[in-house]
């Protein structure tokens, strides 16, 4: 816990892994690469680096990390790049929630999956922003559900509040707490379709968010090729940085 900031977000870099990794902090699994068997998919040439939430940390005593790595034949294990505790620079635990990390995720569709209750923990996992062709989802042209219970730390602002909610292939409509909040669907067909592309921005109506735990649900509905929640930001922010963030192009990972 020595060294840990509560009031900011904290990434764990592990380097290259060859060629599979999944990574546990405190027991909590927080962010893996690649596909295990039966959806093996190696992701050796992949630098890890994944966002600790901050409700998995010890900030007062020691923390555990266990790293299980997968190699399918070759040269194996945690090969190369800086491995340590890194700060996200210029963003607060108090101020900005991130979302980036291990969802659930579900393909089938019902109303149900948006509720707060919903019991998900039998659903598959998957990286948030990923490729879902890593956990073995190829061409499904089908609706899929990602779901995740994120927690807002004690002093988080719930008034005002904007979801970047990164890019979806194809189109998606996105609920907290059982409410609709936004949704993007161009109508069109694979090939002329571009809301792939576009970046998600939906304002939060003041009153859903609460202190402690609340719940994410994406329906994405996929109309060929890659799909899923593919490209990040994926943060809730002060409306007021919101606006300022869409515009910029590039940003973390």
């Amino acid at each position: 816990g020595k060294g840990l900031n509560k009031d900011r977000y904290h990434l764990i870099s592990l380097g290259y892994i060859d060629d599979v990794d999944e990574v546990f902090i405190n027991g909590v699994k927080i962010g893996f690469s690649g596909g295990f068997e039966p959806f093996y998919y190696t992701a050796w040439n992949a630098e890890r680096v994944y966002m600790i939430p901050p409700e998995v940390l010890n900030y007062n005593g020691d923390n555990q990390i266990a790293v299980r790595v997968y190699d399918q034949g070759g040269e194996g294990g945690i090969y190369s790049g800086s491995v340590g505790i890194l700060y996200l620079d210029d963003y607060s635990a108090k101020e900005q929630v991130f979302l980036q990390g291990v969802w659930k995720i579900k393909i089938d569709d019902d109303p149900d999956f948006a509720k707060v209750a919903y019991d998900d923990s039998n659903w598959q996992n998957v990286m948030v922003p990923s490729n879902w062709k890593t956990i073995g989802i190829f061409d499904l042209n089908d609706f899929a559900w990602y779901r995740k219970t994120f927690t807002l730390q004690p002093g988080t602002s719930t008034t005002d509040m904007t979801l970047i909610g990164g890019k979806i292939d194809d189109f998606d409509e996105i609920y907290i707490n059982g409410v609709k909040i936004g949704e993007t669907n161009d109508g069109k067909w694979l090939g002329s379709s571009r809301s792939f592309s576009e970046l998600r921005v939906y304002n939060i109506p003041n009153g859903l968010l609460k202190p402690g735990k609340n719940v994410i649900a994406v329906r994405v509905e996929d109309i060929g090729d890659n799909g899923g929640i593919y490209e990040g930001p994926v943060v809730i922010m002060p409306t007021s940085e919101a606006t300022r963030y869409a515009r910029k192009s590039s940003w973390w990972r």
